[in-house]
């Protein structure tokens, strides 16, 4: 039977696997201040995204509550979870409600050369008048012909 022989440092295993778990600590210790560091400031992030848009916050509770009616189990399951992670839930309203004035000014950016900001309003009612004019049309038979 053929053996390889190592060459090298024997403990190269030994050390990878120090580094390893040397990483990973160094990783739950940063998330855990980030965590702190949210735990302190979470109070002042709802505050924040309530003064912003609190349809936001006020949509976020309601499919929260709606949760709970469909299927209680996993409703509440859901409802302990956002109070244990409530610095997380916090910072993520703010995040949603910057993301969407980004892109909302985004997109009264991209309609503006079209005549104003609520371009997608006006083609909106514009085409709701129109169905409204529109009469039922008759249904029309074409002629076909029968090959056999």
């Amino acid at each position: 039977m053929y053996q390889k022989s190592i060459k090298g440092n024997p403990f190269s295993l030994l050390i990878g696997i120090v580094l390893f778990f040397a990483f990973i600590w160094l990783a739950v210790k940063a998330i855990q201040y980030v965590f702190i560091v949210l735990s302190v400031i979470a109070p002042f992030l709802l505050i924040a995204a309530w003064v912003m848009d609190k349809t936001v916050v006020i949509n976020y509770w309601d499919k929260l509550m709606l949760r709970i009616k469909e299927d209680w189990a996993t409703g509440v399951l859901r409802l302990i979870i956002n109070v244990l992670g409530f610095p997380v839930v916090a910072a993520y309203l703010v995040g949603k409600i910057l993301v969407k004035r980004k892109f909302s000014k985004e997109y009264e950016k991209a309609f503006s050369s079209f005549g104003g900001g609520n371009f997608g309003q006006q083609a909106r009612t514009n085409n709701q008048k129109q169905r409204l004019n529109q009469q039922p049309k008759e249904e029309e038979y074409t002629d076909y012909e029968i090959v056999d």
